[in-house]
């Protein structure tokens, strides 16, 4: 849904959330099992985590789940590897 607007973008570097978000991200990535993506908040960190950790409880797993499907998609489309850093 969101690829034409990743198509023409020009700038090069991560903002401070988008690095935590998705590049950074397991889950939205599309490397962590489904079940477990329900388990975590938006920045990929368990709703109950152990103690010393932290969680926003900001909890979007549609959006998470929407943005490893457009990773996996750009993967097969030949754009793995182009991601910004």
């Amino acid at each position: 849904i969101t690829l034409p607007y990743y198509i023409c973008t020009t700038y090069t570097n991560w903002f401070v959330d988008e690095g935590f978000a998705i590049y950074r991200n397991p889950d939205a990535k599309g490397e962590t099992p489904l079940i477990e993506v329900l388990k975590h908040d938006f920045w990929g960190t368990s709703l109950n985590p152990p103690e010393g950790y932290n969680t926003h409880k900001s909890y979007r797993p549609l959006v998470t789940l929407m943005y490893a499907a457009e990773w996996q998609l750009a993967q097969k489309m030949g754009f793995g590897g182009q991601e910004m850093k």
